[in-house]
């Protein structure tokens, strides 16, 4: 059993492009391979992720991204009213921080992958294997770039403008957002109905 444990860990060095040399260890590591796994993972985990552009969005998941991302914006400014105990309106300091905060969040966009009917989707298991793990994770960045590009193009004071609006439903026009101020959406595809953010925590 002992020099199969070892095998794993040499494999999977050699997998990542880390010659094996002399008993099955890196050249210049006299240690337990496990040990340098270990260290090499910590370095992989370190390096940062290379930036979302929209480029590497599919052109057919841009808008239905936005609505999703307006959904979660809604449930966050909705649950900060809440909280906040304010009577319709928060504060620009609070506002521009939960909005900031949402699209920074991991659990907020977490769990969406492209389902079989080729729509964005929540999971309702959890991934399995790695390729799943990576669809998840690509998704979840992208959600995040697509909320910081909504802040950036159309800006918090217009996002929380929206969210206000007249009447008393306070939800973001998906319409108004996706179509008119940041334009993922074509006209008239964003008026299907905002889907619901299930995670509204920051």
């Amino acid at each position: 059993a002992a020099p199969a444990a070892r095998a794993a860990p040499r494999a999977r060095l050699l997998a990542l492009g880390i010659p094996a040399g002399g008993p099955g260890l890196a050249p210049g590591h006299d240690g337990d391979p496990m040990e340098l796994l270990e260290k090499v993972e910590r370095a992989m985990r370190a390096i940062p992720e290379p930036p979302v552009t929209l480029q590497q969005i599919p052109a057919e998941h841009r808008c239905e991204s936005c609505r999703l991302v307006s959904g979660a914006l809604s449930g966050v400014l909705q649950k900060a009213l809440l909280d906040a105990g304010a009577k319709g309106r928060l504060t620009e300091d609070l506002y521009v921080q939960v909005l900031g905060g949402a699209c920074k969040s991991d659990s907020l966009f977490s769990g969406y992958h492209v389902g079989a009917a080729g729509d964005l989707e929540k999971r309702t298991q959890p991934a399995d294997g790695e390729e799943q793990e990576e669809e998840l994770t690509t998704w979840r960045r992208r959600l995040q770039f697509i909320c910081t590009e909504v802040l950036r193009t159309a800006g918090e004071g217009e996002v929380y403008s929206l969210f206000v609006g007249p009447g008393s439903k306070k939800e973001i026009p998906v319409g108004r957002l996706c179509t008119r101020e940041v334009r993922l959406c074509p006209k008239g595809k964003a008026r299907r109905r905002q889907p619901q953010a299930e995670g509204r925590e920051l």
